[in-house]
């Protein structure tokens, strides 16, 4: 099996065939944002203040939820803190790699960061709300199932991309016919579980509302695939050609044929190329 991130220039072109990759190229750049740092700025910090309210909800517990009262925390406000300087600092770091054509490639990284981060947070706080309906054992199972459909979407894409990258096979093994096994039949312990607390419930409980806790419980699934799919097939084969676009950047500038300055913008050739050995001719 060979690496996604180990082709060569001439292998990585090939990703240009993906149309979703040519979409989110010519769609996915929010310049409106790009172009203005102070508006940027503003929408991160509305994002994560609504990630703390988020983190409140658990002293705010409405006693005739679907879903009972919580008893244990899984989304404690200092993870938001947490969150926060983790982002920062992937900003941070990625900062000095920066040039303009790569621009729209890490503004989307730093969006997908925090895109992942509101995930985190709103699983986390599911967790808090469905520990007690669903008990323990059921919500490993669901949890369970949703990272093996994550692994078998993964997988699925890995392969697509390995195909187009080096020309490999896409024959399933072992391992993903069990996984799609797993899938298929797993929710029926999730079911059982959910209806079993339902219709018996713990005599110190309120029985809660069937259809709302069906609602509210298939939101978040829907949520985490919606999600997944994006990942696998948006976000990642978008930004392993951006990988590959700054791995390879020379050769992806001659190829679109473009001067230095044009590539890199003037702020980042005049630091780092001009009067080096990098510098070429035709932009002295």
């Amino acid at each position: 099996m060979k690496n996604l991130f180990n082709a060569s220039f001439e292998q990585s072109i090939k990703l240009l065939d993906d149309q979703l990759i040519i979409y989110m190229m010519e769609k996915g750049d929010p310049k409106s944002l790009r172009s203005r740092p102070i508006l940027n700025t503003f929408f991160s910090i509305v994002i994560f203040s609504i990630i703390y309210l988020i983190s409140r909800l658990f002293y705010h517990q409405d006693p005739n939820s679907p879903v009972g009262r919580a008893e244990i925390n899984f989304f404690p406000s200092w993870l938001v803190a947490i969150f926060l300087f983790l982002w920062l600092l992937c900003i941070v770091f990625i900062k000095r790699f920066v040039y303009k054509e790569i621009s729209q490639v890490v503004f989307l990284l730093n969006a997908n960061n925090l895109l992942i981060i509101m995930l985190l947070s709103a699983n986390l706080l599911c967790i808090t709300f469905f520990l007690k309906p669903l008990t323990l054992i059921g919500l490993t199972v669901l949890l369970g199932l949703v990272l093996l459909v994550s692994c078998v979407i993964f997988i699925n894409k890995k392969r697509s991309i390995e195909y187009v990258l080096y020309g490999t096979g896409r024959k399933k093994d072992m391992l993903a016919m069990l996984v799609e096994k797993a899938i298929k039949y797993g929710w029926i312990v999730v079911i059982v579980v959910m209806v079993w607390k339902i219709v018996f419930p713990d005599s110190d409980e309120v029985r809660t509302d069937f259809v709302g806790f069906i609602s509210t419980l298939g939101l978040w699934i829907a949520m985490n695939i919606v999600m997944i799919f994006g990942e696998a097939y948006l976000f990642f084969p978008y930004l392993l050609h951006g990988y590959y676009k700054h791995k390879y950047s020379e050769e992806y500038r001659n190829f679109e044929g473009k001067t230095q300055l044009e590539w890199y913008g003037e702020k980042y050739f005049n630091k780092h190329i001009k009067g080096t050995d990098k510098e070429e001719i035709y932009n002295e």
